[in-house]
């Protein structure tokens, strides 16, 4: 896709909009910009085929006609040419939710985690709220598809647990026509990352799992030790769930690297990460749900 910065673009409403400077985001669908009132984000797709386009545009529409749990940004105008595509609200003073998992070079763990993003105590608020925000969407039989810490945004500031989801063009109904989206390879369940199933509300439970357990210990469930200290091809076998649990008894594959679970984990917060990726690997049903999650960090 060329630079569009300074192009007009008019959306189905006859509503122009002036591209301003790129967003730093972009991925395999399209890129996404800023526009000149400051107020709006556009995002548009690349060019695909034409059931391809016709399918984007067909989803944008509907989705632009449904209700959302009230954290989800929602697209506001609908473009079709030159690109298919849409405006949402621009979220301001918040962040990537990655901004809390990946710990600071700069400074001590404790200190990141404790005084730059806020401690235990808004991790779990926030995780309260992430979880919630999901349990909503599927009670209504809709699945996220590709929950992770690029389309999660926090609040810039660590004394506030304020959350947005973003790239709501994700959603779908399970069953439906997915636009080919699969995930994000570090969160994505093992039945997607190997090619047995499509994104559903049981493959959504699984990746908001990995995004609380890496919210609250700064790790990721598969990647112990042996991972850490091993190979690329380790690490993606991990998501793949050719590895046991870190928490798993007598498992290899611990880790010194993560914040211990007795630290920062209740009994039954261990119990539902426990049902996810060690019964739930294979068994999809068995896997903690978006409510249970969000009962059991409130």
């Amino acid at each position: 896709m060329r630079d569009l910065e300074g192009m007009i673009i008019t959306s189905t409403t006859g509503q122009n909009y002036l591209l301003t400077e790129k967003v730093d985001k972009q991925g395999s669908q399209g890129v996404v910009y800023e526009e000149s009132t400051g107020k709006f984000i556009i995002k548009l797709y690349r060019k695909g085929n034409e059931y391809q386009n016709r399918n984007r545009l067909n989803k944008l529409e509907w989705l632009s006609k449904q209700s959302y749990p009230d954290q989800f940004i929602k697209p506001l105008d609908i473009f079709t040419e030159p690109y298919i595509g849409y405006a949402m609200e621009k979220v301001i003073d918040h962040v990537s939710l990655n901004k809390l998992l990946v710990p600071a070079k700069d400074m001590s763990l404790s200190q990141w985690y404790n005084e730059e993003t806020g401690g235990l105590r808004r991790r779990l608020f926030l995780a309260y709220k992430i979880a919630m925000q999901f349990a909503l969407l599927h009670e209504s039989n809709r699945a996220y598809c590709d929950i992770s810490g690029n389309n999660i945004l926090v609040n810039r500031d660590p004394g506030i647990a304020s959350i947005c989801m973003i790239d709501i063009d994700n959603i779908y109904i399970p069953g439906g026509d997915s636009g080919n989206i699969l995930g994000t390879s570090r969160y994505m369940a093992p039945e997607i990352v190997n090619k047995q199933m499509q994104p559903d509300i049981f493959t959504d439970d699984y990746s908001l799992a990995v995004i609380i357990f890496e919210l609250l210990r700064c790790g990721h469930p598969y990647v112990g030790d042996m991972i850490e200290d091993g190979t690329i091809e380790q690490q993606e076998q991990a998501y793949r769930g050719f590895y046991p649990y870190v928490d798993e008894e007598d498992s290899p594959n611990t880790s010194t690297q993560m914040l211990p679970a007795d630290v920062v984990f209740t009994t039954k917060l261990a119990d539902l990460f426990y049902k996810t990726f060690v019964k739930g690997k294979e068994n999809r049903v068995a896997r903690a749900t978006a409510r249970e999650f969000a009962y059991e960090v409130h």
